[in-house]
């Protein structure tokens, strides 16, 4: 990975939002710039901390004018000591 989120920008309406439900971590980002920092912020702090993950979409994706929801869940292999 390459952190290079420029190349996703022109998926991304100006007024795009990201949100998470989640009791522990929800959040809720507006606009690509946010919702960038916010998902390379996650990926840095944790996801990246082990050595390997798998994600399984466990519902969707559903279309609902231009919202796009799923619910997925995150399988997470060793702790990387990074």
């Amino acid at each position: 990975m390459d952190d290079d989120w420029s190349r996703f920008r022109p998926y991304f309406a100006d007024d795009a939002v990201y949100e998470v439900k989640s009791n522990s971590f929800g959040c809720k980002l507006t606009g690509p710039d946010a919702i960038f920092t916010g998902i390379k912020k996650s990926l840095d702090g944790f996801d990246r901390q082990f050595e390997s993950r798998g994600i399984d979409i466990t519902k969707g994706p559903e279309i609902d004018g231009d919202e796009l929801r799923a619910d997925w869940a995150v399988t997470y292999g060793s702790w990387s000591n990074r």
